[in-house]
């Protein structure tokens, strides 16, 4: 089960187990990660080590930034009250299109959650009541949010929505930093990181990511140029990726500069 309450896209969760023994943590103080998204590995090596890092979260995404900060001031029972309050009232195709263009104006983190659960993969055009069960029936929380906000609340946790070279600066002199990188992938679809046109040029600062003091990681998909790109890189790993929707197996490969 997912820990954040929406759907998204490149959430490594499932993929943790897959690159968990080769995550070069020895003498390592902090985890950043530029492209945090759902901040999956940061999550996992929380649940594994505790407070023993501090992590730093960054990401454009106001959704994600939104719903962090929301960890920090409110409940997960009431999140999940309050989603399921506007979900009842959104029951109906008709009703759901008025929940869409109230989000429209308010862009209300709430109601982008409970729009994101009721359509399919995010669509917010596809109303999919008939194919997700009870109509009437709320949406739950598990353990895994329950963990996920006491993660966001640890003091070892900060939070930040910067362009990702911003974030990278910070820490990239420190040897005592593992900066995480999962990027938009290469060939793939990266309309979701349209409202930041310096994305995709973390491929243009390989050279000098490499040569820094701290350790980068890229977890990223196996292909023609990113082998090309990485050639001076070090290969940690690699492993089988399937995408059961799109029903496409691929490779991923983790990349470290030391």
């Amino acid at each position: 089960m997912s820990h954040l309450p929406f759907s998204w896209y490149g959430n490594k969760r499932t993929e943790y187990k897959e690159f968990k023994g080769v995550i070069p943590l020895e003498n390592k103080l902090n985890i950043i990660e530029p492209f945090c998204g759902s901040a999956s590995i940061s999550f996992a090596l929380w649940l594994e080590y505790g407070d023993k890092f501090n992590y730093y979260l960054n990401d454009l995404d106001d959704h994600l930034i939104d719903y962090f900060n929301l960890l920090k001031s409110v409940s997960i029972d009431d999140i999940f009250k309050k989603m399921n309050e506007i979900k009842l009232r959104s029951n109906t195709k008709e009703t759901f299109k008025i929940l869409i263009d109230e989000y429209k104006i308010d862009k209300d983190i709430y109601k982008y959650m409970c729009i994101n659960k009721i359509s399919l993969f995010g669509d917010f055009t596809y109303f999919r009541y008939k194919v997700y069960g009870n109509k009437t029936s709320g949406f739950r929380k598990t353990i895994h949010h329950i963990k996920f906000q006491e993660f966001i609340n640890s003091p070892n946790v900060f939070i930040t929505k910067d362009d990702w070279y911003d974030c990278y600066n910070r820490h990239k002199d420190d040897s005592q930093s593992l900066i995480i990188f999962d990027p938009p992938y290469l060939d793939s679809y990266n309309d979701c990181y349209k409202q930041n046109p310096n994305l995709i040029n973390i491929y243009d600062k390989l050279d000098d990511i490499k040569n820094d003091k701290a350790t980068s990681i890229f977890i990223i998909e196996k292909i023609n140029k990113i082998e090309k790109l990485f050639k001076d890189w070090i290969i940690s790993i690699e492993y089988d990726k399937r995408y059961p929707m799109k029903g496409k197996n691929t490779i991923h490969i983790m990349y470290s500069n030391h």
